[in-house]
């Protein structure tokens, strides 16, 4: 977000506007970190200044953002672009809206978003991903592994472009090409999770309970719960229940 404000301050010629009763509050308890109370003063200097609405559209963004409500961020940093022309073609501001979009399940909106930013040249290997995600959930497997080959291109090297891609070609039916991808993977990082779940899951399309188990086994102890929740190993869980 601190990248956001910046471009404020680099790109727009913003004059310092007199801060209102409503802005001043939102910022004594923004900084007190009471967000809820903050935001609810935000809204009424927003109805009451004209200049400089993408400014406080901004904090806006942030606030939500801290409350995790990531459509609602998303939603106010459209509104940051609305209101400042200097940001109509900036790819930060459309990843930042695109990947809020994602973590809010809204993924035709996030791909909307990542594209452009793709589109005004920003470069970040989180946009492939994040794009590589979208369609993964969406079922356009062949569009995922794409954007994850992308990213996978830039830095081949990399634990989770390889993970990615590799659970791509899981989810695509191609499990010869996940599994050596996965492989390559444990190689680089033998304590990472996520290695055994993505084996564990190509073993269960292959109706190798034994081995599938074996690898569930082994996520659980790598910590995949603690890391990134239950939900993450359901299926094999089940599986290995069975």
């Amino acid at each position: 977000m601190k990248k956001i404000f910046a471009i404020f301050f680099t790109l727009c010629s913003f004059t310092a506007f007199s801060q209102t009763p409503n802005y001043d509050q939102f910022e004594k308890e923004y900084a007190k970190g009471n967000i809820e109370v903050a935001i609810n003063y935000l809204k009424k200097a927003l109805k009451n200044e004209e200049k400089h609405k993408g400014l406080l559209y901004a904090w806006l963004g942030d606030a939500y953002l801290k409350q995790k409500k990531f459509k609602a961020s998303a939603d106010c940093y459209v509104k940051v672009v609305e209101h400042t022309d200097e940001l109509q073609n900036n790819g930060l501001i459309y990843f930042s809206i695109g990947t809020n979009y994602y973590f809010a399940q809204e993924y035709q909106k996030a791909i909307t978003y990542l594209e452009k930013s793709l589109e005004a040249g920003h470069k970040d290997s989180g946009i492939a991903n994040n794009l590589g995600w979208c369609y993964a959930e969406t079922k356009k497997y062949s569009k995922a592994i794409e954007y994850f080959e992308m990213a996978y291109n830039e830095d081949p090297k990399l634990i989770n472009n390889i993970n990615n891609l590799g659970y791509a070609y899981y989810l695509n039916g191609e499990l010869n090409k996940a599994e050596k991808l996965i492989l390559k993977a444990q190689k680089i990082d033998a304590n990472n999770s996520f290695v055994y779940r993505n084996l564990g899951l190509i073993a269960l399309k292959r109706k190798q309970k034994n081995k599938a188990c074996t690898y569930l086994d082994k996520a659980i102890e790598k910590g995949i719960i603690n890391e990134w929740g239950e939900h993450y190993i359901k299926e094999l869980v089940l599986y290995c229940k069975k």
